[in-house]
């Protein structure tokens, strides 16, 4: 039986981190396009781009961003798939 894609909660590792997050997206099976969006907590956009290609293993290039928290939300045209967050350090 597959696991829901709301119960599924992707993993960010290394976190804290300052060059680069990866985010875990081995379980998330879903069809269609798929995009990222990474938010700082003042709601300001850093990162909305369609995920290409497959993999189990999203990497990001963090070292621009300004130390702090992050939210990330993985999404397909209907819906938020996982969403987690990440320090910047």
């Amino acid at each position: 039986m597959e696991v829901p894609s709301s119960q599924i909660e992707a993993l960010a590792f290394p976190n804290p981190a300052s060059d680069e997050i990866n985010i875990d997206i081995s379980q998330i099976h879903e069809d269609g396009e798929r995009r990222i969006r990474v938010v700082n907590m003042s709601g300001q956009v850093f990162i909305d781009r369609i995920i290409r290609g497959e993999g189990n293993v999203l990497t990001i290039g963090i070292s621009g961003f300004k130390p702090g928290i992050y939210t990330y939300q993985i999404y397909n045209a209907e819906s938020e798939i996982v969403n987690g967050k990440f320090v910047k350090e």
